[in-house]
């Protein structure tokens, strides 16, 4: 690793760990660049982590399944999953944050 990149690369982890409460879920608000290399991290460090994703279907099973719902809620991190989510965030958010949204596509989608 040169040294340059080294050091941006920890800069990123100076960023604080931002969460919004959106319907009892503490959903993660920092840049899906700085999650990537908190995940990439994690891995470096051997470190067992969990993310899990925050969407209208997960919040509707988790509604349901009580289990599911203690599992977002202990996720190392919980990914803002789509403009639903994202937009709820910059609504209801009592801090400036700027958050991007997430989106997990299936490769049957062919995006």
């Amino acid at each position: 690793m040169d040294g340059a990149w080294k050091k941006d690369f920890s800069r990123s982890f100076e960023v604080t760990k931002m969460k919004e409460d959106i319907l009892g879920y503490k959903v993660d608000t920092f840049s899906v660049d700085v999650c990537a290399d908190r995940i990439f991290q994690s891995l470096r460090e051997n470190k067992r982590t969990w993310l899990a994703c925050f969407n209208p279907h997960s919040y509707a099973i988790a509604l349901k399944d009580e289990v599911f719902s203690r599992a977002l809620k202990s996720a190392d991190w919980l990914a803002p999953d789509g403009a639903g989510v994202v937009l709820a965030i910059k609504r209801f958010s009592r801090s400036s944050a700027e958050i991007q949204a997430t989106r997990i596509v299936s490769s049957q989608n062919g995006r």
